[in-house]
Order: structure tokens, then sequence, then C-alpha cells
């Protein structure tokens, strides 16, 4: 009998900032976008004009789920196309496609993987559950549901799991140390771009500004000797709810894809270490011979999550 998998899901909020207009009811415009597509194609979003390979974020297959009421999802990043390498447009004619149709056409054609990623989600109209890998943040699943509902104020904040144990408002300091630069992402109107910053660095260039006359220090000596440290003060408002300042917490780390190099200090007790603070739960999934996860299996520990979600 093949191993079952263990498998991480993450938890997301869903947030619409507009307080001017009535929010959206997220669950039922997803389903009339979903079922106004005649084709799989016609869900697809490109992610940059002028890239010539043509990339493309789409939902490729869906099921509608009643308890609790949410769609399952599967996520797909393509290369569209006719050759060996490139997902056929006999898939995306069809309405939906799963990965066992991918799978089955590389196996037909001996190819390698013709996917660039894929992974799966549930969401229902408050919250978001997906495997998608820790490594990678959910911006681009927030850019494509904004872009398939039609909504840039839609959002996803990742759901923070501070220990019961430890109030909001006795949180001492966040500190930031140098293991996570380069893993901030940030996007403007064309593209998504990260952004490359090195806290040694700018501990080096603050020293040799205090002690510009001092010559014996120079850049390789800094180096070896300078270990730097972001240490933010935390406070909460005492006019702040929870919800707010949960919110808040989750919008700092949502474009952080290393959460390695971030501790949150208590004013009591432990440190909270950067990869225990987003809302996660370790599930066993039972796999194919083959070794691929069965879907159903997953759905329904995903859809258990969404459901503990609602009491949180």
């Amino acid at each position: 009998m093949t191993k079952p998998k263990n498998v991480t899901l993450r938890a997301f909020k869903i947030n619409q900032s507009n307080k001017l207009n009535t929010s959206m009811n997220v669950f039922s415009t997803l389903k009339e976008k979903l079922e106004q597509s005649i084709k799989s194609s016609e869900r697809c979003l490109v992610l940059s004009q002028d890239d010539p390979n043509n990339e493309k974020d789409l939902i490729s297959n869906y099921h509608e789920t009643g308890n609790p009421q949410s769609f399952f999802c599967t996520m797909l990043r393509i290369i569209p196309g006719e050759d060996a390498q490139h997902i056929p447009s006999t898939l995306l004619e069809k309405n939906k496609f799963s990965m066992d149709d991918v799978e089955k056409l590389q196996s037909e054609k001996n190819i390698p993987d013709i996917c660039k990623e894929n992974y799966f989600f549930v969401i229902d109209n408050n919250h978001l559950v997906t495997n998608l890998r820790g490594n990678k943040t959910i911006k681009d699943l927030q850019t494509y549901l904004a872009w398939l509902l039609d909504n840039d104020l839609f959002e996803l904040t990742p759901m923070i799991n501070i220990p019961k144990d430890i109030p909001l408002q006795d949180i001492k300091n966040v500190s930031f140390n140098d293991s996570y630069s380069r893993s901030i992402v940030s996007d403007n109107s064309d593209s998504v771009k990260t952004k490359s910053f090195n806290m040694k660095d700018i501990a080096q260039d603050w020293l040799k500004n205090i002690l510009g006359g001092t010559k014996s220090l120079d850049d390789m000596d800094l180096d070896r000797i300078i270990e730097a440290n972001l240490i933010v003060k935390w406070s909460k408002p005492k006019d702040m709810s929870k919800e707010e300042y949960e919110k808040m917490m989750g919008a700092v780390i949502k474009p952080i894809s290393d959460l390695n190099g971030i501790v949150i200090q208590p004013k009591k007790g432990s440190a909270i270490k950067g990869q225990d603070i987003p809302k996660k739960k370790i599930i066993t999934v039972s796999v194919t011979s083959s070794g691929k996860i069965i879907e159903e299996a997953l759905k329904q520990e995903m859809s258990k999550f969404l459901n503990e979600l609602k009491n949180d």
C-alpha cells in the first residue's frame, strides 16, 4: 500500500477594502463567473502581454460543495501552444479539465510536465484554504481571483496563529533578521517584482557615516563582524479591535515568502518563530499507487479546515 502524504494547508481571510460600497458576495459572484464560462480558456489570465511564452493562470477544474457552501478549484500556470511542451487547445476548449487529463496527455505523448505549477484551493464567502507551497506568497492567486471576480478590491490576508495564552496586546516586538532579505514581493501596475535589500549593507552604510574618519575599518572587516536585525516595537491601540489587529498582522507577513527570518517576542513567555505565525493545518491524504494525491480526499480535508475557520 502506498504511504499517505502529509499536506500543509494555509488559511486566508477574504477582505474587500472598499468601505463606501457594499461588499460583493464572493461565493455567488464566483459561481456566476465559473458557470458563465463555456471554455476553460475563457478563465485564462495572461500574465504579461509582453511575455513571449504567453504564460497564463487559470482555474482548470472546479466543484461546488454544499457543506460548507464553497468551491474546490484546481489552479494551474500554463504555457498554451500546440507542441509537446505546451497545454494544447483541445484541453482549453473543454469547460473543465483535471490534472488526470493533463497527466494522461503527458503519458500518451511521453513528455515531461507541461504545467509550470498546480495546486488546489477551496473558497467560500469569507475564507480561502490552499495547499500552495509555503515559500510562495498568495499574491498571484489574489491577482487572478480579483481579475476573475472583476473586483480590484478583492484581497486575501493570511490568518495568524498567535497562541491563545499570549494576548495580542502582550506582543513586545517583531524582529526581522537578515536571512529573509530578497524575499519581499511587491507589485506595480505592470508587473510583479522582488525587492532586494540587505540589512547588513544598511548597517555598514550607517557605521561608515558615523565612523567616516576611521580608516582601519574596510568593507570586508565590517561584513565579518556585523549581524543586523530590524526590531519593530509593537503595541495594540486600545481602540483597535482584535479583528483589525489580526488583519494588520496578516498584512505584515503577507508579502514575505520566507518567514524563517521573523520572530515575535511577547512580553512574557517564549518567542514565536516566523514559520509558526500563519494559521496552518497539516493533514494526511491518501494517494494512488503512482503517488498522486486523491483529490476527493484533499477536498474533504480542505472543507473541514474551512469549516473550522468559521468558528475561529
